[in-house]
């Protein structure tokens, strides 16, 4: 799945807009950077959300 339609499913099944769902995207892009490419860290957002 593609970073976009990731960030709609977050979007969608939480209560973040798109905006904040990018901002909290970030810190895991940062924290393993090089590791952990935009897909990687949107999925990691997800799971933390608890969202599958």
């Amino acid at each position: 799945m593609d970073f976009e339609k990731i960030v709609s499913y977050i979007v969608e099944k939480s209560n973040l807009t798109r905006e904040e769902v990018y901002r909290r995207i970030k810190p895991y892009q940062e924290e393993f950077r090089g590791f952990l490419n935009p897909e990687g860290a949107a999925y990691v957002l997800a799971s933390h959300l608890g969202i599958e």
